[in-house]
């Protein structure tokens, strides 16, 4: 992924109530609590914030998909 990313760097959020799981590999995992811890942010709450900024953005293209046809 390049430098232009259109990602933003996660910030304290309310917390939540429901629950999402996935499954990852060993090094997926690793490479998560190394960027949070970096970041200084939980792991979990980096996951989110990063998956959540995808969401949006794959809603945008579809929501653009639909205007052009």
């Amino acid at each position: 992924m390049s430098s232009s990313t259109p990602f933003s760097l996660p910030i304290k959020e309310p917390s939540r109530t429901t629950w999402l799981s996935i499954r990852l590999s060993e090094q997926e995992r690793q490479s998560i609590d190394t960027l949070a811890e970096k970041l200084g942010v939980s792991p979990s709450h980096m996951a989110r914030h990063f998956l959540m900024q995808a969401v949006a953005f794959q809603i945008a293209r579809v929501q653009e998909k639909i205007k052009v046809e």
